[in-house]
């Protein structure tokens, strides 16, 4: 996995100058703990397959917040459920004591409750997921997956919905864009600089 600084250019405006990071990822950005917890899973799991003795207990920093894409936001549906499904895919992969994985199920319900989403849908996905690795774990036989074809579509509800019903019965993945940013509203910060 890269770095975050491999892949995305942070830069940060302070006192009337623009600042590029090099290494990390922006505190206070969004995708900062999400980013932060792709790096964590990946590295534990080729540290679990490298070394003979692999720690069953592993400090993991709580939450630091609650804040995800809320229930009632302009997101696609699939944005809004990315990051339960991180979560709840960690939940389930992670070794985790009894008592820690109810821990963490009932903070991923909370993070569900605190942005608008009922607590049930966080029951769902883990039936779900469990579901799947079932599946996954009773045959050897895989889904050809290297045919998949996406198209890329500007996300508005109303005329998305439909779209991609119709798509997924073509065997088109769809997935969404939008043209509303801060750069698209501000413009290049180096052509606001001069």
């Amino acid at each position: 996995m890269k770095r975050g600084s491999d892949t995305v250019r942070i830069r940060t405006f302070y006192e009337g100058e623009y600042f590029q990071q090099h290494e990390g990822t922006a505190i206070g950005n969004s995708l900062s703990p999400f980013i932060a917890n792709i790096f964590m899973s990946k590295f534990e799991t080729e540290v679990k397959d490298k070394f003979e003795y692999f720690p069953r207990v592993w400090f993991r920093k709580e939450t630091a917040t609650l804040r995800y894409i809320p229930n009632d936001s302009h997101h696609p549906f699939q944005h809004k459920m990315a990051s339960f499904n991180f979560l709840i895919h960690r939940l389930l992969n992670f070794p985790l004591s009894k008592e820690r994985f109810e821990h963490d199920k009932q903070l991923i319900k909370n993070i569900a409750k605190s942005n608008g989403y009922s607590v049930h849908l966080i029951d769902t996905l883990i039936r779900k997921h469990k579901f799947k690795r079932t599946l996954y774990n009773s045959t050897t036989f895989r889904r050809d997956t290297d045919n998949s074809k996406f198209a890329s579509l500007p996300y508005e509800p109303k005329f998305t919905r439909g779209l991609y019903k119709m798509f997924k019965n073509i065997n088109i993945n769809l997935v969404y864009n939008s043209k509303h940013n801060l750069q698209t509203l501000l413009g290049n910060p180096r052509q606001n600089r001069q």
